[in-house]
């Protein structure tokens, strides 16, 4: 009987006006959505090997000296998001870090050359999914129980000895299908035209995390048509169940995932750029005059308050960008309380998009200057001429001049260490919430539905 009831529900919808809506504005956003993705892709992924070609130039032109090596800044970019039709990047977030071997010198945002695609806004599928299928999740099922029963419908199958959850499972299912399957099918037309375009193939750790954003994605869908379910029971008028349900849908969607740039709980105070410069031109002065009034003038005393210099200004900045990213996170949890929100969390988590990105981008920066270091150390190490000294004034350094082998310099890679704030089991934590969302509306749309009248 299930069978039945759902197949008629898919046929009845298959057709009409709000099912050829959802198909023909995800044919246009999937369209939409591998140029910009592509698009994308190439001019990232041009921006990326620009600067690996630059960045080993220079490291050519470094190797006949040692010396030479520990004094040059080098710039390094964020690696390109092999998934951007998944979850791109925050157009404004900072992709490049220049650094040399003692700290961080400064974060930046190395704009593309193609302005259109600088574009501060996503067509990616977690907006897709996020935004238009769980509206379209509500518009499918504003009327899914109340329209029954105001046409009488409901009694009727009900005079057919079928079960209130086997009832409720096919108002479920049949909404599923009519959702789920354009979405599998529009989805791996982008995959597969994404890997043609840009002429690679996805290994194993892509296929995965495409993987698990579709399971999260049937979750996700199925919290907003449970929910569509619930509220149709709640009110027999089908014009207030649908006026209920877009209060809802936008609080979810639109209000509650803002409420981090309000900053409604007033946490931590974070230093703005202004005063984060002023502190480093306070602790620069000091050491400043600390070498200035130095009694032992010895090479080597300079040296050490020199390099303490350099350490105080890269604690600076990573306790600079750390205040920033914990703010952030934490203004997350009052986000949480959206299934949107939750979900756009472990999307980015696992896709390495978003803040995360910056946050395992800043973390691999610092593992990469001190691999960057203790490489040039062992090199110095090797000349029995040198004095060790290492220093960011190149006049008081006393390193060795001697060549080294440029292809055995570290090169940046992209996942050497781990976030340093949120740690990864935050999207296990994440998940679980979600899967929380999806019992509630479950155990709701049961409970609701066993004290339904079917007149």
């Amino acid at each position: 009987m299930v069978k039945i009831i759902t197949l008629n529900e898919i046929k009845n919808y298959l057709l009409s006006m709000r099912v050829l809506l959802l198909n023909f504005i995800l044919l246009f956003l999937t369209i939409a959505n591998i140029v910009f993705s592509v698009k994308n892709y190439e001019s990232n992924e041009l921006l990326h090997n620009a600067y690996i070609l630059e960045n080993n130039a220079l490291i050519n032109n470094l190797s006949n000296s040692i010396s030479d090596a520990s004094f040059e800044n080098y710039t390094i970019i964020r690696k390109n998001n092999p998934l951007p039709f998944i979850s791109s990047d925050n157009f404004n977030l900072p992709n490049g870090i220049e650094l040399n071997i003692l700290r961080i010198i400064d974060i930046k945002l190395i704009k593309k050359e193609n302005f259109l695609f600088n574009a501060n806004f996503s067509l990616d599928w977690l907006f897709i999914v996020g935004v238009i299928l769980s509206f379209f999740a509500l518009i499918l099922t504003f009327d899914s129980v109340n329209g029954d029963k105001n046409n009488g419908i409901l009694k009727l199958n009900f005079s057919n000895s079928i079960s209130r959850n086997a009832y409720l499972f096919s108002k479920y299912l049949s909404r599923f299908v009519l959702i789920f399957i354009p979405f599998l099918v529009y989805l791996l037309i982008t995959i597969v035209i994404f890997q043609i375009k840009n002429s690679f193939y996805f290994d194993f750790h892509e296929y995965t995390v495409i993987l698990i954003f579709i399971i999260l994605s049937a979750i996700y869908i199925s919290i907003f048509i449970f929910m569509g379910i619930v509220f149709s029971m709640l009110h027999r008028n089908i014009h207030k169940s649908m006026l209920t349900l877009l209060l809802i849908w936008v609080s979810f969607i639109l209000i509650i995932p803002s409420l981090s740039k309000i900053n409604l709980l007033s946490f931590s105070p974070v230093k703005n750029r202004n005063n984060y410069e002023q502190e480093i031109k306070s602790k620069s002065k000091e050491y400043d005059d600390m070498l200035l009034n130095l009694r032992d003038r010895t090479l080597t005393n300079k040296i050490k308050i020199l390099n303490e210099k350099s350490n105080i200004q890269d604690e600076l900045l990573s306790h600079h960008v750390h205040d920033i990213l914990s703010n952030i996170y934490n203004a997350r949890n009052i986000q949480r309380i959206s299934p949107y929100s939750v979900f756009r969390f472990i999307i980015e988590s696992i896709n390495s998009t978003g803040i995360r990105s910056f946050d395992y981008f800043f973390s691999n920066s610092r593992e990469y200057k001190t691999r960057i270091f203790e490489y040039l150390r062992s090199e110095d190490a090797k000349d029995p001429n040198s004095l060790h000294l290492f220093c960011e004034v190149k006049r008081y350094a006393r390193v060795s001049g001697s060549s080294f082998n440029p292809e055995s310099f570290p090169r940046y890679g992209a996942r050497i260490a781990s976030p340093p704030i949120e740690s990864p089991r935050a999207s296990i934590l994440d998940t679980f919430i979600l899967i929380i969302f999806l019992i509630m509306a479950v155990l709701l749309a049961i409970i609701f539905f066993q004290r339904q009248e079917l007149v």
